[in-house]
């Protein structure tokens, strides 16, 4: 049993911490036995925490901690209508009614926020007999507590130093319009500033700053678990990253008040512009555009734009080429139906012509990820609606396929690829574990005997990627027996902003590595605004890419009668 303490400012703490405890209760591996409760916590830094804290003094301060107040009760209030599965994000939650054994400890804190314990309180933490303790409370934590358990001081830290140091959470991302919104699982050292690095990754980042920062917690609080469980079970510290790196970046405080108002513009303006567009029908639609050619020299300007007829688009193609006949299927959506189901089409003297449906079901599919097994095609298309990763085979092509495997059940994944490597077949897929509806940055390997397997071994190095940038796979290529993973770029606020092409350099049963080649940006033509699949077979390359156009979506009342019709 891996005994863990929690350092905590207090026994009232956020949604966060509370549900990581209640987790840990239930584990049979590992329990969080003990609190350690900070006495004579300086309440400044606990503001600064929560964001409530500003440089200045008199009246500017006053107006900043007035307009705070503000601006959180109407981000609140947003919550309820935007993403009510982050409500509780602002709520206080009692730890002792689920850790009932406190340790009260006295820190010595400096002004530049270090934390540090006397000998005595170190001697008390030390004769707990924990194995590891969490760093949960505010401030830099120093001295001789981080060598107090056998392994030492786990840290979460809800940026990457990378990019930005300090600061509110999640804020300054969504007030400077940044991509992404990182974070670090570290084990704390005096050395570094960033501690011994266990794990980073990066999340899109929302347009709203509390979106941001629920997610933020929600999802690298899962990656803290599975670093927990693993721990468990081997008893030492993962390994660390080794590769150090120069910390450029200024340290970011609190938002003062002018900086407030200049966010709280831009949130109404964002708003307003989602509103406009919504109720012009104005959003992203997708086309194809194709060209001759292999893709490592593709002139994507040169392209010939494909759309599909008036109210559906075409994205994630897939070339496929059957007696000397080159096929590619899309996802079909419909915007009546708001559905996609994949179609066939065909390409003939550098035209596209639409064959028809191939495979509809009463849930969406797209990303039809086509392969051959046993001289038998494939298609492995995204289903995660049905919680699901299904394989359809082929009865007569193009247009006649039947299910002939549930390869994973009860899974929320999408954008699944299914290809064989020295005799053994590998899966990649992008899964939402946090349940935030966020299927863009963690990336998954799996491995098994055969494509119809449904027992598929989860790759030790799971999750091989999390980041948004090329972390949702965007196609598979294989050339010279080189295998190409194309994976997403999202933007600010912007799914499918661009392309990144990897090749895969390293595939065995306890390894993965691959190579960043090449970021494609819409750039090639205008008026485009993201490109987010590729597939090219050598005599044809196809790209999908979006623009923002009207679609005039359903009314109200049709989607209310379309759901009854479903639930029936």
């Amino acid at each position: 049993m891996l005994r863990i303490g929690l350092l905590v400012d207090s026994t009232s703490c956020s949604k966060y911490v509370y549900e990581l405890t209640k987790w840990a209760q239930d584990q049979d591996a590992l329990e969080i036995s003990h609190l350690i409760v900070q006495g004579n916590t300086d309440e400044s830094l606990k503001r600064e925490a929560r964001g409530d804290r500003l440089n200045n003094e008199g009246a500017y301060a006053l107006l900043g901690k007035l307009a705070w107040r503000v601006l959180i009760r109407f981000e609140e209030f947003l919550l309820i209508i935007l993403a009510r599965r982050h409500l509780g994000h602002y709520k206080s939650f009692d730890l002792s009614r689920i850790v009932k054994q406190q340790v009260a400890v006295d820190p010595i804190k400096s002004s530049s926020g270090l934390v540090q314990f006397s000998k005595s309180d170190v001697d008390k933490i030390s004769s707990l007999g924990l194995d590891l303790l969490i760093w949960c409370g505010s401030g830099v934590l120093r001295g001789d507590v981080l060598t107090s358990c056998k392994l030492g001081v786990l840290s979460m830290h809800h940026h990457d130093i990378r990019v930005n140091r300090g600061g509110l959470a999640g804020f300054w991302e969504c007030y400077y319009r940044c991509s992404q919104t990182g974070f670090i699982i570290q084990q704390l050292t005096e050395d570094s500033e960033a501690g011994n690095v266990i794990l980073r990754g990066a999340f899109r980042t929302n347009y709203l700053f509390s979106i941001n920062q629920a997610e933020l917690y929600t999802k690298s609080t899962t990656y803290l678990k599975d670093i927990l469980k693993r721990i468990a079970v081997t008893n030492v510290i993962p390994p660390c990253e080794t590769q150090g790196s120069i910390s450029d970046q200024i340290l970011l405080n609190a938002p003062s008040f002018h900086q407030m108002i200049i966010y709280a513009g831009k949130l109404l303006s964002r708003i307003m512009l989602k509103l406009v567009r919504r109720v012009v029908g104005l959003q992203s639609k997708w086309s194809i555009a194709l060209l001759e050619g292999s893709f490592e020299k593709a002139a994507l300007w040169r392209s010939k734009e494909i759309h599909a007829p008036r109210g559906r688009y075409w994205a994630d193609p897939f070339l496929w080429r059957m007696q000397n006949r080159t096929y590619c299927f899309v996802e079909d959506y419909v915007y009546r139906e708001e559905r996609g189901y994949i179609t066939a089409l065909e390409i003939i003297s550098g035209e596209v012509v639409e064959r028809g449906v191939a495979i509809k079901e009463n849930f969406h599919l797209s990303f039809p990820f086509i392969f051959e097994y046993n001289n038998e095609i494939f298609i492995c298309p995204e289903s995660s609606e049905a919680k699901q990763i299904r394989v359809y085979g082929c009865q007569k092509f193009p247009l006649q396929w039947s299910l002939r495997a549930v390869l994973m059940d009860g899974v929320s994944a999408v954008d699944t690829m299914i290809f064989e490597k020295a005799g053994k077949w590998w899966m990649l897929t992008s899964l939402d574990r946090s349940s935030t509806g966020d299927y863009c940055c963690e990336l998954n390997l799996f491995s098994a005997s055969s494509p119809l397997d449904t027992k598929w071994a989860s790759h030790p190095k799971n999750p091989i990627k999390i980041n948004s940038f090329g972390g949702r796979n965007a196609g598979l290529i294989v050339k010279d027996g080189k295998l190409y993973r194309l994976g997403q770029r999202q933007g600010f606020d912007l799914y499918g902003e661009g392309l990144m092409i990897f090749e895969i350099t390293k595939l065995t049963e306890s390894e993965y590595e691959e190579t960043l080649l090449q970021d494609i940006l819409p750039k090639y033509r205008k008026g485009l605004r993201g490109v987010h699949h590729m597939t090219s077979d050598g005599c044809f390359t196809i790209i999908d890419q979006g623009r923002l156009a009207f679609t005039f979506p359903p009314t109200p009342a049709m989607k209310h009668w379309r759901r009854l019709d479903r639930e029936a």
